[in-house]
């Protein structure tokens, strides 16, 4: 019986449908270097992410820095 027990146990805590849904957010690339820049030029460089995760991914409050 205690074998029973404990094997459920584990198959209850293994189980896929009881882990923990979250986003995760992945970049392509976290840095770009604008090199020199003259004063009052436009520059522009696109930072390209997705979820990773499993959830929806909420973005907020996004600065440069």
């Amino acid at each position: 019986m205690r074998v029973f027990f404990a094997s459920l146990l584990l198959v209850v805590l293994l189980s896929p449908s009881m882990s923990q849904a979250s986003p995760s957010i992945r970049f392509d690339e976290t840095t770009f270097d604008f090199g020199e820049v003259a004063q009052g030029q436009r520059v522009v460089h696109v930072f390209e992410f997705v979820n990773a995760g499993d959830e929806d991914l909420v973005v907020e409050k996004v600065t440069g820095s």
